[in-house]
């Protein structure tokens, strides 16, 4: 596979910081944050609150597993006869987060 990283900056929770992600990662981000209407920035915030000790770089790699992994679970589920409905969503669910908590949580848009 080979891909180098690649530095992008980003604004967390007002601050301008950079990270190195691999390409296919930064092409995850754009994806959820399209499929969230959110900004990249505004989902590397979200991301910051909720994380551990880690370093960003590592819990946003995490984020992205664990969004796509829910995304995954959610398709099998309905066969498994649960509602879609009762299913976490997989913004919540890769966040560890209630979606009334991240409606709390989420930063602003710029107007």
């Amino acid at each position: 596979m080979g891909t180098s990283l690649k530095s992008h900056n980003v604004v967390v929770n007002g601050h301008r910081t950079s990270m190195r992600l691999e390409p296919e990662m930064w092409e995850a981000l754009r994806d959820i944050s399209l499929r969230e209407n959110l900004s990249i920035n505004q989902l590397c915030s979200l991301v910051n609150k909720v994380r551990d000790r880690s370093s960003l770089t590592s819990a946003v790699r995490v984020f992205a597993l664990a969004y796509f992994r829910s995304v995954a679970a959610n398709l099998d589920e309905p066969a498994a006869g649960r509602h879609p409905m009762t299913m976490p969503q997989p913004l919540d669910a890769a966040l560890g987060l209630t979606r009334q908590q991240i409606v709390a949580e989420r930063p602003q848009r710029p107007v």
